[in-house]
This record gives structure tokens, C-alpha cells and sequence, in this order.
């Protein structure tokens, strides 16, 4: 698979949802919530929470970092806590009542360099989950890239222009508008795409003006979904997470094709 040295990756992310049938949609909401809030009793995350990091810290240190405030009420699906193995590692994993992802932030080498530690990731949090929870499928699987193309890719074209012209997205607008709008200031295109794909999945992908690392960008964000709960076992969800990326490499090589020496390919 081919790396490039300029790259345009932000993140990925890896992303793994399911019930977590051991809490009461409300139990522990403190007085004063409404009850559609769906507020989560603590104490199952919290054995999650310890066993996870402590089978992290059985293959090496552990730097956490509590992102809902001791004593807060949490929310199903809501990260909670990082964790990775250094303050400054590359990859990290997140968890939450009924959610865990694994990421990954330059300089990330490739999928394959990835794998290990997802892999290792989703089996300990398999392991980890309360014995009620065991055998509980996941709700939701994805796999999402964060690309943003910076000036040194768009090299003076106009988002409009990069999105249409070396994106190979078709983008048009109705006359009246191009009209009515004032002369001298581009129209700014943010689109999402969604749709069924093959193998069972999911595509959701959007397209629009951003910014990245303190710089405009043109960004990408591509999500790749599991179409029907996935069975919690690291085989099944590996293969479903593997079927994604395919995907997805085969979307972003299909996006470059026009600016790939840009990105500086990589001979291996």
C-alpha cells in the first residue's frame, strides 16, 4: 500500500459502540436532571475503566486523562477517559460507558503499523467489560480518516476549485444564485455524502472548507460504518474493520489521483 511523505491525514479513528445493559437508563442521575437525559450509574464504567487499565499497564506504562470531571454524571456513548502509553504517544485509546476507540495522529506509518495496536485494544477491552456485558454484540463499528489538504497540496487553487478540479467532485450552483452573490467572493461548498456499500457497510463522507494545525484546509472526513451489529469477537471485528479500510483506501487513492505526486509517494 503506498505512503506518502506529505500526507494529509489528521486522524484516524476506530470507534466501537454497544448497550451497556448493566446501568439504568437514569440510574445515579443526580436531583435536578430531566429524565430524558440518559445518565449512566458509574460504577460498571468504573470496573471497566480499572480492569482496562490494568491490562494496559501488564505490556507497558499508562499515562490516563479523565475527561468528564470526578464526580459528574456521565452519559452513555460519552468518552470519559484517554489513555496511551506515553503523554505524548501517537496512539491512544478512549473509553466511555458503552464506547471505546482507538486512534491514531501523525506520524502515522500505515494501516498495517496500526493493527497491533487496535488489535490489542479490542481484546482487552473485550476482556475488560463486566461479565454482563460479555456477551452483548456492538451496536456500532467505524473506521474514519480525518484528511485535510493544506497549501501545500491546493497550491493556490480556490477550495472551490481544488474540491472540483483535483477532488474530481462535481459541484455546480443555479444560475440566480451565481447572480445574487456578491462579486469577488466565492461560493464556500460543505457537502456530505451518504450511502449503502458493499460487504455490509456504511459510507458517510463530507467534503468542505476547514482548517487544520492553525492553517485553511480543504478537509475530508470519511466514515466507514458496520451496517448491522457486529458479534463481540476480535475476529469479527477485525475483518469488518479490514473490509472498511479497503474501502476507504480505495475512496482517498481514487481523490489523489491528480495530486499524488504532491503528497510525495514513498517507495518501500
Amino acid at each position: 500500500m503506498t505512503r506518502y511523505r506529505n500526507a494529509p491525514l489528521v486522524e484516524v479513528i476506530v470507534e466501537l459502540h454497544w448497550n451497556s445493559g448493566s446501568d439504568s437508563p437514569f440510574a445515579g442521575a443526580p436531583t435536578g436532571i430531566p429524565a430524558q437525559f440518559p445518565i449512566f450509574d458509574s460504577s460498571s464504567f468504573e470496573k471497566l475503566l480499572s480492569r482496562f487499565n490494568e491490562k494496559l499497564g501488564q505490556n507497558g506504562g499508562v499515562h490516563s486523562e479523565r475527561l468528564i470531571p470526578s464526580g459528574f454524571p456521565l452519559m452513555g456513548g460519552q468518552v470519559a477517559h484517554r489513555l496511551r502509553r506515553s503523554p505524548n504517544a501517537a496512539e491512544l485509546y478512549q473509553l466511555g460507558p458503552g464506547v471505546f476507540t482507538a486512534n491514531a495522529v501523525p506520524p502515522y506509518d500505515s494501516w498495517s503499523a496500526f493493527t497491533p495496536f487496535l488489535k490489542e485494544g479490542i481484546s482487552m477491552l473485550l476482556s475488560s467489560r463486566p461479565e454482563n456485558e460479555q456477551q452483548t454484540p456492538f451496536s456500532n463499528i467505524s473506521l474514519q480518516y480525518i484528511d485535510a489538504f493544506n497549501e501545500s497540496v491546493v497550491r493556490g487553487a480556490s477550495p472551490s476549485e481544488f474540491i472540483k478540479n483535483d477532488l474530481g467532485f462535481v459541484l455546480s450552483t443555479p444560475d440566480a444564485l451565481e447572480e445574487l452573490k456578491e462579486p469577488g467572493h466565492p461560493i464556500k461548498y460543505n457537502f456530505q455524502l451518504n450511502t449503502p456499500i458493499r460487504d455490509g457497510l456504511l459510507l458517510s463522507l463530507s467534503v468542505g472548507e476547514g482548517s487544520a494545525n492553525g492553517s485553511s484546509a480543504v478537509v475530508v472526513h470519511t466514515n466507514i460504518q458496520a451496517a448491522s451489529p457486529i458479534a463481540p469477537d476480535i475476529n469479527s471485528i477485525l475483518a469488518t474493520l479490514k473490509l472498511a479500510q479497503k474501502v476507504q483506501n480505495k475512496i482517498f487513492q481514487s481523490m489523489i489521483v491528480n495530486i499524488a505526486d504532491r503528497l510525495e509517494p514513498i517507495d518501500d
